[in-house]
């Protein structure tokens, strides 16, 4: 879920949910459960805090972007990434990130934005900023960041948009070993 805030007021901009289905269960299906369950939650939310604005057709909704999900759990993709443990205990505005980083290729999405988002970082240091935070949200399968923002001291260079591309960040990096970033490497 990523929410603006403005002020006292709340805007819902996107909301992803992945969920295990069943194999006799028709992917539209699912999807159309899903979505009248969260407009029914959205609107009673509305109803009882005056902090959340926009209506519902305001949002971006994906719901299992990366197609049906039958198998999962151990034997699948369990999700354990982490996750639901910070939200649980430190909430929604703790920058860790939101996938796990071990056991997986080096170009999948988790680790190839964390790499590009430290590079975009480390840039805008060398160019000047005192310190820098560059945050990327992506959802599966979807090629281009939902969003990108940059918490910057001082002036430094910001990379354009098309820097976080999914293509561009597996050509920039490819499938070699991530190494920490040095002046000649971002020259």
């Amino acid at each position: 879920m990523r929410v603006r805030e403005e002020g006292k007021s709340w805007y819902l901009e996107h909301l992803l949910v992945t969920l295990q289905q069943r194999e006799t269960t028709e992917f539209l299906e699912l999807t159309q459960s899903i979505a009248r369950v969260l407009v029914s939650a959205y609107g009673r939310t509305r109803m009882a805090d005056s902090r959340w604005h926009d209506s519902w057709e305001d949002a971006t909704l994906l719901i299992n972007p990366n197609g049906p999900l039958v198998s999962g759990g151990s034997d699948g993709d369990n999700g354990q990434t982490g996750r639901k443990l910070v939200m649980d205990y430190y909430g929604p505005r703790i920058p860790i990130g939101g996938g796990a980083l071990s056991g997986k290729h080096p170009t999948h999405i988790d680790r190839i934005a964390a790499h590009a988002t430290r590079d975009a970082a480390i840039r805008a240091v060398l160019s000047g900023a005192r310190r820098c935070l560059v945050t990327a949200t992506f959802a599966p399968n979807i090629k281009q960041p939902l969003d990108v923002t940059w918490e910057m001291e001082g002036r430094g260079t910001r990379v354009p948009p098309e820097f976080f591309m999914h293509d561009a960040m597996r050509e920039r990096y490819g499938g070699a070993t991530l190494r920490p970033l040095s002046r000649t490497a971002l020259a």
